[in-house]
């Protein structure tokens, strides 16, 4: 997602948005390697579930991928 790279502030919202309406979303905080900060998202619809984990570890789309 262009969003998290380019502007955090609005990367939860963003991912919520990928989601349908009755998905229940969870979070937990974590520190990735390097002691990056991390927001650690999952969705559940129904039995399936997905997760994204978002960083300012890549402050734009040139920056090498986070390793984890």
């Amino acid at each position: 997602m262009e969003h998290v790279n380019a502007n955090t502030s609005g990367s939860l919202a963003d991912v919520q948005a990928q989601y349908p309406a009755n998905s229940t979303l969870s979070y937990a905080s974590t520190t990735m390697d390097g002691g990056v900060p991390a927001l650690v998202v999952t969705a559940t619809a129904g039995s399936s579930s997905a997760t994204t984990v978002l960083t300012q570890a890549r402050t734009n789309a040139a920056d090498s991928g986070m390793s984890y």
